[in-house]
Parts: C-alpha cells; structure tokens; sequence
C-alpha cells in the first residue's frame, strides 16, 4: 500500500464531507481492507477512478460494479456499518420494521419504493412520507421531481438551474423540497401504517429541516422505509449504525423480490395485536 494510493483514495473521499485528516486516516483503512478484498494491487489512477465513480449513473460495467461494490463495502466496513443478510421473508424480524433501502444510483432503488407503495394501499395500508423521480427530455436525465405520496409535486432539481445550491450539474429548489416533504414527514401519527422516504441523498441532506424531521420520526413508533445513498454523510451514518434498524443493500438480484417482502413485514391497520383476542 503506497501513500500515493493512500493519497489518491483520500482525495476521492473527501467528496464525502470529510475533514483532510479524517479522509487520509479513513482512506488508509479502506486501503488495508481492500487488500484483504483482493483489490489492494490497482494503481493509484484505477483506486481514484473508482472511488470517484459517478454517483449520478448506472451505466456500471459487470466488473466495474461489481469492484465498486466492494469499494463500497470496504467504506462501510470503515465507518462501522454493516447490512442486513439478504431480504427474506423467513428470516427478517417481525417486529415494526425499520429499514434503510442502501444503494447505487440507478439500481433501482426508487421503483421499490413506488412498488412497495402500490402494494401497501392495494391492502388498505395507509401510506405517508414522499417519493422523488428523474425528468427525462429527449432521452437525458434534466431533473428532478419530488411529491408526496397522495400530495402535492414540485421540481426539485434541473441541471444548469440556479438553485439554492448547486448538486453536481443540478441546481436544487431547497424552498420546494421542503414545501412538498416536511408536511408529508412530520404529520404521520395512528392513521399512518408506513412512512416511506425516498430518498435520503445530497440534495435531501442540504435541508437540516428535512433532517430534524427524519431524525424525529425514528422517535416514533413508526413502520419506516427509506432510500439512501452509499456516500459517507454524518446523519446517514448516524441511521446506518442505530440497532433498531436494518440495512439492505438493493441489487438486481433482490430489487424485484424486495417490495413484496417489505409489504409482508408492515403491520395492517385491522391486524389484531399480538397476544390479544379479536373482538366479539
């Protein structure tokens, strides 16, 4: 392991909202892991290209995703974080689930959240929180849209948009974010089976209003479903390490099988407790 690669890697993570400091002593860490991964051998050039992978894309080659899996397994490893065994119905707790849906842009993250959605008001499930979605123009990816679920939508991104900050080529609409997402996340109470949030990324973290609410709903006894991304970010982590939650990497592999395991999983509205009697 040479300092340039050390170096290199932690130049790469620095985009993650680390100190200098932290990102070197980090980036050092990662690079024992990852020989132990069997990947500490790349050149500095291919570590920095892979660590830098576009967030933004899922055009991922096989074997470049599956490398950036494993680069991104290495993080987690890091920053003490550790995912769920694949989703199963027959292994998953019982109890009021509260689950973090963990991956790369593209996979598919989303669509689990909308499936997961329909099948929960199919069964009468009363469903709360906010969905995003791309905005497509003739093929290209040109924004985003946010909307809560049964609620109100709003542009929340366009590339070369002068915004409240700027995401990558998006600028982001703070104002609309917050309009649509925090009456969708601080109004659920007893007549919400299930918050759904999607997704927890850069562009949602910039609103500290938008965190304080999701930070307030896991002090609730509330069935939660959330997106997030892979990148290192202080109040995701924070989500990640709380034993009260679970961690699910979404792949093609279980993406399809995903939202009827999570349906199966929230409690229905007219489902007798545990250990009582029905009425009558």
């Amino acid at each position: 392991m040479s300092t340039r690669q050390v170096g290199a890697a932690s130049r790469a993570t620095r985009s993650d909202g680390l100190a200098p400091g932290q990102a070197v002593a980090q980036s050092a860490i990662t690079l024992a892991i990852l020989s132990k991964l069997g990947l500490g051998a790349l050149p500095s050039a291919s570590l920095l290209k892979i660590a830098n992978i576009n967030r933004h894309s899922c055009h991922l080659s096989p074997t470049k995703g599956r490398v950036a899996e494993r680069v991104d397994e290495a993080s987690l490893m890091v920053r003490g974080i550790r995912h769920a065994p694949l989703a199963d119905t027959e292994t998953m707790p019982v109890n009021v689930p509260r689950v973090l849906l963990e991956g790369r842009p593209g996979v598919g993250k989303t669509t689990v959240i909308r499936t997961l959605v329909s099948l929960l008001q199919r069964t009468r499930v009363p469903v709360c929180g906010f969905t995003t979605a791309e905005v497509r123009k003739h093929g290209q990816r040109v924004g985003f849209t946010i909307q809560a679920i049964d609620g109100p939508q709003a542009v929340l991104a366009r590339k070369n948009w002068p915004g409240d900050l700027t995401v990558g080529s998006y600028g982001v609409d703070l104002a609309a974010l917050e309009e649509v997402a925090l009456p969708a996340l601080t109004r659920p109470g007893q007549h919400c089976g299930a918050v759904v949030v999607d997704e927890l990324g850069r562009m949602e973290l910039a609103s500290t209003a938008l965190v304080a609410a999701v930070r307030n709903l896991f002090t609730a006894d509330l069935t939660i479903i959330a997106t997030v991304h892979v990148a290192a970010h202080p109040f995701t982590d924070e989500l990640k390490t709380r034993p009260d939650v679970e961690l699910i990497r979404v792949t093609a592999g279980n993406r399809d099988s995903l939202p009827g395991q999570l349906a199966a999983r929230v409690p229905h509205p007219d489902a007798t407790p545990e250990g009582e009697s029905p009425a009558g």
